[in-house]
């Protein structure tokens, strides 16, 4: 677990869906659930254990992933092909 605690701000309290231990608050009301990831070939791997989210921002030709853990409390980036399948959340700007 990093210093940041902003990724347990972001996601759904308690074990219901998330593995345990579940370091959340869910502070901000984002509520994030973890449905883990698609690989290219249509698997899925990491379904309770932690989530992804597509970032809009591309680097050295890979999309930015955002991540979610059930056992850290800060947020992970990741550079991945566009090719696996992650979770888009809309958010309006105030």
């Amino acid at each position: 677990m990093g210093d940041s605690v902003a990724g347990s701000k972001m996601k759904e309290k308690g074990n219901s869906h998330w593995s345990f231990p579940n370091y959340a608050t869910n502070e901000s009301g984002f509520t994030a659930l973890p449905g883990g990831d698609c690989f290219p070939d249509g698997n899925f791997w990491g379904i309770g254990v932690f989530t992804f989210f597509w970032s809009s921002t591309v680097s050295s030709n890979l999309m930015l992933g955002i991540s979610l853990r059930c056992d850290g409390t800060g947020i992970g980036l990741n550079q991945v092909s566009d090719g696996n399948g992650f979770y888009v959340r809309c958010i309006k700007d105030n």
